[in-house]
């Protein structure tokens, strides 16, 4: 696949090799695949709920707003998918579905934070099943580095927060061990769903109008 994704205009910690190795693993049908959740320390788990919590207060408690008024500005064909390709960024991120959407995003990080931290046994799986409700969306022209483009926002708003430098040091190891498990859920769970149900066109939505 490698495909360049959307002329990322910011420091890349995920590349579309990502996106090549889930694909090549949703598809091996010979051997079982399976996604371990990552061990996390005290000190990680601190730092991410530290950085979050700075992250909410830095943008009213609207993180999920900004991760994709920067992801618009780097990619802002994944406007498409919301129907508001017509808008500038702020009008499009005031429309109601995206303001929707916008907020279901940080809930699943912040509940990913949570969950985690309490080792929950049915995380992965609801992240595989997330990915895999994606497959619906490439009509409208959903693809898979649209994740890889938001891994990369959010590690770098991270990166903008005010800390020590060994706090920075430590965020940054720990968000990237988050959403490489993040990541790799969605992925395989939508190649896997890909590579199983054999679209019909004429069962999908038709393409949402511009707004």
């Amino acid at each position: 696949m490698g495909a360049k994704l959307c002329g990322f205009r910011q420091t890349a910690y995920f590349s579309s090799s990502m996106i090549d190795r889930m694909e090549a693993n949703s598809a091996n049908s010979g051997e079982k695949f399976e996604i371990i959740q990552p061990e996390f320390t005290a000190k990680e788990f601190a730092i991410a709920e530290l950085t979050w919590a700075k992250l909410k207060v830095r943008f009213n408690n609207q993180v999920g707003m900004e991760i994709f008024r920067q992801i618009f500005a780097s990619c802002p064909k994944v406007k498409n998918l919301f129907g508001v390709q017509n808008r500038e960024d702020q009008k499009a991120l005031c429309d109601q579905r995206m303001a929707r959407h916008t907020a279901i995003f940080q809930d699943i990080i912040e509940l990913l934070i949570v969950d985690l931290s309490q080792r929950s046994d049915s995380l992965t799986q609801s992240l595989i099943t997330l990915g895999a409700q994606h497959w619906f969306f490439t009509q409208r022209g959903f693809r898979p580095e649209f994740w890889v483009i938001f891994g990369n926002t959010l590690v770098n708003l991270i990166r903008s927060l005010p800390l020590s430098l060994s706090q920075r040091y430590l965020a940054r190891r720990t968000w990237i061990k988050l959403i490489v498990y993040l990541l790799d859920c969605v992925m395989f769970g939508y190649f896997q769903q890909m590579n199983e149900v054999v679209v019909d066109p004429a069962l999908l939505p038709p393409k949402r109008e511009s707004a």
